[in-house]
């Protein structure tokens, strides 16, 4: 089983970062404990709405992903829309918010998702808003669109070619050699046999 976690903080900045690096440690920790994913992300919540400021805020989505049957667990706390792509280019599902922001509400719950298994050829995209909203002078932004077309011509390639492309495809959009936000992009690719 494999658990992988994708955060975002609110803020750019000293403050933001360690707040990022508080929160990768926490999950660190919660991660050794008994625990399922919900527990885990309700757990963290309750410490970062202790230890935050008010205008601080945390989205996560933590996924876990059993490699033996495919099968794809998560909670999202206030986290964009992962996408399962399957071998013909079809959405076949979307791993969407589960519960609200982390840090926002001691008392609010983070109820697991739907599983999703995934078949041989499929692909897991998990992102951060940078992706999304990588704008263009034009007021563009990248977008979901944008994102599932670069992925969809990609789909067939090794996971490292994939997250690349999609990279690549946010700086061509926008025209400048770096981004205003930080980007994160997870694939995972199913490569075990028909």
């Amino acid at each position: 089983v494999l658990d992988i976690a994708v955060s975002d903080v609110s803020g750019h900045g000293m403050g933001s970062a360690l707040l990022m690096a508080s929160t990768h440690t926490l999950l660190r920790l919660l991660a050794r404990t008994p625990s399922t994913l919900d527990g885990i992300v309700h757990q963290a919540n309750l410490f970062l709405s202790e230890e935050t400021l008010d205008d601080q805020f945390v989205s996560m989505l933590l996924l876990e992903l059993d490699a033996r049957t495919g099968l794809v667990s998560f909670v999202s706390a206030g986290h964009p829309a992962a996408y399962i792509m399957d071998g013909d280019g079809k959405v076949k599902a979307r791993l969407e918010r589960t519960g609200p922001l982390l840090s926002i509400d001691a008392e609010a719950s983070f109820p697991a998702g739907l599983p999703v298994k995934m078949e041989p050829g499929d692909v897991l995209l998990a992102l951060t808003d940078g992706v999304l909203e990588a704008r263009r002078r034009d007021g563009q932004d990248f977008g979901e669109g944008r994102t599932l077309a670069t992925l969809r011509k990609v789909r067939n390639e090794k996971a490292e070619v994939i997250t690349r492309a999609i990279y690549d495809a946010v700086l061509d959009f926008r025209s400048k050699p770096c981004l205003e936000d930080d980007v994160t992009l997870v694939v995972i690719k199913d490569t075990r046999p028909a």
